[in-house]
This record gives C-alpha cells, structure tokens and sequence, in this order.
C-alpha cells in the first residue's frame, strides 16, 4: 500500500506550481505518490502539469472550486496518510520525513501538525501597498500543507463545495467533531506565500465566507 499521497488543488498557478512541485518530489520516495487535480486553469498550469509525466497523478475538472478539487484529490489517493499543498506554497525542506516520523511516533493523534514560515511573494516590491500583512514565522497555525493525516479522517470528512473560500477551517470544524487531534510538532513543514491573488487575500470575501462556514457549522452543532 502506498505510504504518503500528498493532495494538490491546482487552479492558475503558473508562476509557483514547479517550485511547489519541486519541493514535494524531491522529499517524495517510492512508496509516496502525487496527486495533483487542475481545477480548470486558464494559464499555462495544465501545461506544466503534463510535463510532469508519470511523476505525479494527474486529474483534471472544469472549475468548480478548491473543496470539490480537493475532494477529486482524495479519490485517486490510496496512502495511508495524506498530506496536503496548496499550488503557490512549498514544503520545507525535510518536511515529509518530519511530518512521518512524527505520525508513526503519535498513533494516538489523527495527525500532526508542523510550524508554518511565511514569505511574502517574490514579485510584491511594496508589501502593503499590495494589502498584505507582514509575514510571519514559526507559526503553529493550522494550515492544511503543515500537516499529515492518517486516511481515516479524511474519508470520514470531505470538503464542502459549498465552502471554497472557507475551504480548510470549515473542513476542520467538522473534521473535529469526528475525531480529529493534531499533535503538533517542533520545526517548519511549510512555507506558506502571501500574495495578493491567493484565496484568503480578498479580506471582505474571505471573512464573510468564514462566517458563513461558522453559521453553518453552528447550526449543524445545534441540531447533533
């Protein structure tokens, strides 16, 4: 049986889907796969995908969002433990071994959690004219491409295509409430990108959509 899947949602990432790639497939060994669905790019992605060959598993949908992409994701992995990566973002360096041994060392977790180092985006030259933050580091945030997940508690709890742009913390609301517990772990897993196209840059959007996931999950709670 495979060991790791690592999980990519992918959707006009042109500019950062090698170096993304890049930095799975050098930690990757034999009994690890990639999984990576295009979510329905209009760049050059699905180009760069191909070109990838047998390396990664590739899967292609029309634009439907990065929960239904996500979800397309799980059904072609078959590890035992399934991590995630956005398309803009990068593991660390010796992220999968950390994140393996940590897992093995828990059997008691669901899975582990890493730190997160931020970066700002390379092609930003003025950080908040740009509207973005300062980028922090060593960050024991949950983020999705921080952690590895044992396969039991993502097949119990999938994506809501409802909820793309609350995607992960509308996942982990509800992942929570059938099991879900994180170890965490010293040391960097991931390094997140900021910049201003990504999902969570549309402050307005982004924080009505958590609270719209936050609605939903309430009330799912209220009638449990």
């Amino acid at each position: 049986m495979t060991r790791v899947s690592v999980a990519m949602a992918v959707r006009d990432v042109e500019a950062y889907i090698d170096e993304a790639l890049d930095s799975v497939l050098e930690q990757v060994g034999p009994d690890d796969e990639v999984v990576v669905v295009d979510d329905g790019s209009t760049d050059t992605t699905p180009e760069r995908l191909t070109a990838r060959g047998p390396r990664i598993v590739l899967a292609r949908q029309p634009h439907q969002g990065v929960s239904a992409a996500r979800n397309l994701s799980l059904d072609h992995c078959s590890g035992r433990f399934i991590a995630f990566l956005d398309g803009d973002d990068r593991w660390a360096p010796g992220a999968l071994d950390r994140l393996v041994a940590g897992v093995e060392a828990h059997p008691e977790a669901t899975g582990v959690v890493g730190r997160t180092d931020e970066f700002v985006d390379e092609a930003v030259s003025d950080r908040a004219a740009a509207g973005l933050r300062a980028p922090a580091s060593d960050v024991l945030g949950h983020f999705l491409g921080a952690m590895l997940l044992r396969r039991e508690i993502v097949d119990a709890v999938r994506f809501d295509p409802d909820q793309s742009l609350a995607s992960t913390p509308d996942w982990l609301s509800r992942a929570r409430d059938h099991g879900l517990d994180l170890h965490p772990l010293d040391g960097v897993t991931l390094l997140r990108r900021l910049r201003p196209a990504s999902l969570t840059a549309d402050g307005p959007a982004h924080q009505s959509a958590l609270l719209a996931a936050l609605r939903v999950n309430l009330a799912r709670s209220r009638r449990q």
